[in-house]
């Protein structure tokens, strides 16, 4: 027979192998779990991640993506930069859109305006001198005409049809980032078939003025010229109020700025244009005048492109053919 004592050992010898096992396989299945890529059949995961990757494939490629596309590509994986809220195709497109109206607006309007040149000719042809020197002047308009009408022969026939998509594509492509869109938007020579409204003037004032502000913080010339506009010089374009009073003194602001990067003889037209003798500003007006213009062109004009003529701010609207 066995000695309590062996007994009582044994016993304990099976007890700490009990515990030896046990604390074996807790370490083997913590070790498991924690090296082993988790399972799950759950559909509606995989689906949340097909969508993602669609998502991310319409970015990529620059289509639009829904709502829900955009939540969940910005989830994904802790992403924080946020998607574009325009296609790129979209900006592509609004750019296509602004230029061919552009195109057609410019040929359309020259031609309308070259053929007023030629009839004010012949409505005093029989004043000699005078039908000479115009018809020396208009001597190349016919075939501008002939050249504009070409040009824009594929364009809508219908001009007030045409005049309203040039707007409508301005705007477009201006909100979407098209900076010369947005000078033409500033610029504001629209002919349309409706007068404008309240809520379209105060859309325009909120635009033109932002987009007044990066003109100048990019160093653009064309805003420059954009606001040296006088008063006599807005006509139909009243909208350009709302940005620039067009007085003596702001043009005369904008005729400083633009001589600081001028050269050649547009830098002595300029000197020239620059104030009438008959009626000199008050010296401390001129003063701050100057003085905003040094210090406006040191900030953003000085890395700009010299200026030898008044830059076009908007080159569908240029008068020239």
């Amino acid at each position: 027979m066995e000695s309590r004592g062996n007994k009582n050992g044994g016993r304990h010898r099976y007890a700490w192998l009990i515990r030896g096992l046990a604390i074996a396989t807790i370490v083997y299945l913590a070790f498991v779990m924690a090296t082993r890529t988790p399972y799950t059949d759950n559909a509606g995961l995989q689906e949340q991640a097909r969508r993602a990757d669609a998502a991310k494939a319409k970015v990529n490629t620059g289509e639009s993506s829904s709502p829900g596309d955009r939540q969940i590509t910005q989830s994904m994986a802790g992403q924080r930069t946020p998607l574009p809220t325009v296609a790129q195709g979209d900006v592509e497109k609004a750019t296509a859109k602004f230029l061919d109206t552009s195109r057609c607006i410019h040929a359309r309007r020259v031609a309308k305006s070259l053929r007023k040149g030629l009839d004010s000719c012949y409505e005093d042809k029989d004043h000699t001198e005078f039908f000479a020197r115009c018809s020396k002047i208009t001597a190349t308009y016919s075939d501008d005409i002939a050249r504009l009408e070409r040009e824009s022969a594929d364009c809508e026939a219908n001009q007030t049809i045409v005049e309203d998509s040039y707007f409508d594509a301005v705007l477009r492509a201006a909100k979407l980032g098209n900076v010369d869109a947005q000078l033409c938007l500033v610029a504001s020579e629209f002919h349309l078939s409706m007068p404008w409204s309240d809520e379209e003037r105060e859309r325009y004032r909120e635009l033109a003025r932002t987009y007044v502000d990066a003109a100048i913080k990019r160093g653009d010339w064309r805003i420059a010229q954009l606001l040296s506009t006088g008063y006599r010089g807005f006509g139909k374009r009243d909208l350009l109020r709302s940005v620039t009073t067009g007085d003596r003194l702001a043009v005369y602001r904008m005729n400083r700025l633009k001589r600081h990067g001028a050269v050649g003889e547009y830098a002595r037209i300029l000197d020239v244009t620059a104030t009438n003798p008959q009626a000199p500003f008050p010296a401390d007006e001129a003063k701050a005048a100057e003085d905003w213009a040094l210090e406006t062109y040191r900030l953003y004009f000085s890395r700009s492109a010299p200026l030898t003529a008044d830059p076009v701010p908007c080159a569908a609207t240029s008068r020239f053919p």
